[in-house]
């Protein structure tokens, strides 16, 4: 209610290619938001629940998202914003009294921690469940006095504290989070595209399906997009690159020691993999 349509032209100052760029970093606002899936297994009536938080949440969270987004430049011109990194607390102090803009200011900071905090149990599911397949460490796979994946927990907190040391700015921080997250948005992309042909019981035993045409639509566009955000990502910010292309050349390089390890117990990784997805398959029909 308080910004000037005169801040708004050019709508692009510096063109879309900057626009695209900064995409990559804004993309962590709803890194927390996907990661509600990852808790199914936790959650009560997960087939039920889970889309309706979703379907709930998505509406509410974008339209908020989007009106800050406007607002900022909307009351504080660009060229100002630009100039320090308290934007928030900088365009409520235009039209809000001193107390109510430092309050601002630490809702983002714990806003800001909350998606971190998300992103830490999240992933440490992942582990967890790796270790459980014997891909990762049999000791990642322990679980605390609550049921909670203790090993898993503090693995991730002790990888968190390691990014904390490169001492880099958190819109570096953000982007670099975001290609990470991008590689895995790539799989599920292709898994969107070949699970009915390559393991058509899990798909069928789904409660909620897509159409084929819906299909290739949603994995051909996440591909698409995933890939933009890396390239992008990458072109940006050269020494994150360098991090997360040294990141993903470990990931790559583990999986194949621990294949070898495994074959030579007369174990396969694919088929660890697989039976884990057994043991998730339920009915269609079932509850």
């Amino acid at each position: 209610m308080h910004s000037s349509l005169a801040n708004f032209t050019p709508l692009f100052p510096l063109g879309i290619v900057a626009v695209l760029k900064t995409a990559v970093p804004a993309f962590y606002s709803y890194s927390g938001f996907s990661a509600i899936v990852t808790f199914g297994g936790e959650i009560e009536n997960p087939r039920r629940n889970i889309p309706m938080v979703l379907v709930i949440s998505l509406p509410l969270i974008v339209l908020t998202y989007t009106l800050v987004t406007v607002a900022m430049p909307g009351v504080v011109p660009w060229q100002e914003l630009g100039k320090g990194d308290a934007t928030i607390s900088r365009v409520a102090s235009v039209f809000l009294p001193p107390s109510i803009g430092l309050a601002i200011g630490a809702a983002a900071v714990c806003a800001i921690a909350t998606s971190i905090n998300g992103l830490l149990l999240s992933k440490s599911r992942d582990v967890f469940s790796l270790a459980l397949d014997q891909i990762f460490p049999k000791v990642l796979g322990d679980v605390g006095p609550f049921g909670e994946p203790r090993s898993a927990l503090l693995a991730m907190g002790g990888v968190a504290i390691l990014g904390v040391s490169f001492q880099r700015s958190f819109v570096e921080y953000a982007a670099m989070s975001v290609l990470c997250v991008m590689v895995i948005h790539i799989l599920q992309g292709v898994a969107i595209l070949l699970l009915p042909a390559r393991m058509p019981r899990h798909f069928e035993a789904a409660g909620y399906k897509l159409s084929r045409p819906s299909r290739v639509f949603w994995g051909i566009g996440l591909i698409l997009l995933a890939s933009l955000f890396i390239l992008s990502g990458l072109s940006n910010d050269r020494t994150g690159g360098v991090v997360y292309v040294i990141a993903c050349a470990v990931g790559a390089i583990w999986y194949f020691v621990r294949r070898v390890m495994l074959r030579q117990r007369g174990l396969s990784i694919e088929d660890l993999l697989l039976h884990h997805a057994a043991r998730a398959l339920r009915p269609a029909g079932g509850a």
